[in-house]
């Protein structure tokens, strides 16, 4: 959104008012483009399995490596 309203030159010629509009209807847009775009790609199945990983596996995997550093202790290598 700053590089359409900080456009220079030739750009901000060619934006010109329409900057405004651009952000109001494009950037709502995006999420829903990324969205439809993945469950086109993975389906809801694959998309499903995606977010599970992201969402319960790799917040596992970061507490067990807090853990670890716990019970080894921040100074061992002093």
């Amino acid at each position: 959104m700053v590089c359409i309203f900080n456009a220079e030159g030739r750009l901000k010629r060619f934006l010109g008012t329409h900057a405004l509009l651009i952000c109001v209807l494009v950037f709502p847009l995006l999420p829903a483009i990324f969205i439809g775009g993945a469950l086109m790609t993975f389906g809801t199945q694959g998309l499903a399995w995606i977010c599970g990983i992201v969402g319960i596996g790799l917040p596992l995997a970061g507490l067990a490596l807090i853990k670890r550093y716990l019970k080894v202790g921040p100074n061992v290598h002093s």
